[in-house]
């Protein structure tokens, strides 16, 4: 059972239908509109003077990188509030979709067997004598061999049901684990209970969903 269906949750459960495994997807809605940046990239340092340096070190390095003012960030980009005198524009730069992304990867997983159920948020981590065994939800447990737990910042309180503390902070509605190292890997103390907590999560999710399925090779022995 994969818990959350974000970019995380999603790469998982498309790794683990691709190799096989019967896979439960939960979460307790739909993924959240992001729209697609196909036109550059827009950043600035702590001073005028740091992003000037660097822009002129990626320069140096060959990328088209430019220094433009505020005003003309502001015209590229309307949703800024407010910009420095000095903004470093990389009209290269390209982002993935990330509702899209994540859309197209719960679909690969549904079509290789994958159930996908949406609008069903997970309440609490079942099981007992530090075993998990599935999840409570509004409709009912549901059991599972292995719980995956890709709930983003929501993972901190399910953890919290089977007696398990991470320390986390919250930035932007990120989830960044306290020691700013992904939490990727079987819960410390707890059988069939495994973390996949990060940020950035549409960097890394395509290599964690491979680890995923690499450690639960043990499911298919």
């Amino acid at each position: 059972m994969v818990v959350g269906a974000g970019i995380v949750g999603a790469a998982i459960a498309h790794s683990l239908a691709r190799a096989g495994h019967a896979v439960t997807v939960l979460d307790r809605g739909l993924p959240g509109a992001v729209g697609h940046r196909p036109f550059g990239a827009l950043s600035w340092e702590e001073t005028d003077a740091l992003t000037r340096e660097f822009v002129a070190e990626h320069r140096a390095g060959g990328s088209p990188m430019q220094l433009v003012t505020g005003a003309a960030a502001l015209a590229m980009e309307p949703s800024l509030r407010s910009a420095p005198a000095a903004v470093a524009y990389a009209p290269k730069d390209a982002g993935v979709d990330p509702v899209g992304l994540t859309r197209a990867l719960l679909e690969s997983a549904r079509r290789h067997g994958a159930e996908i159920r949406l609008d069903t948020p997970a309440l609490r981590l079942t099981g007992t004598d530090g075993l998990v065994t599935g999840v409570d939800t509004p409709a009912g447990r549901i059991d599972a061999a292995s719980v995956v737990l890709a709930a983003g910042t929501g993972a901190a309180a399910l953890l919290a049901t089977a007696g398990v503390r991470v320390e986390a902070a919250l930035i932007a509605d990120r989830p960044m684990p306290a020691g700013g190292e992904p939490l990727v890997g079987a819960a410390n103390g707890v059988r069939g209970l495994y973390l996949a907590v990060a940020h950035p999560g549409v960097i890394l999710s395509g290599a964690i969903g491979r680890k995923v399925v690499a450690d639960h090779a043990w499911l298919r022995a």
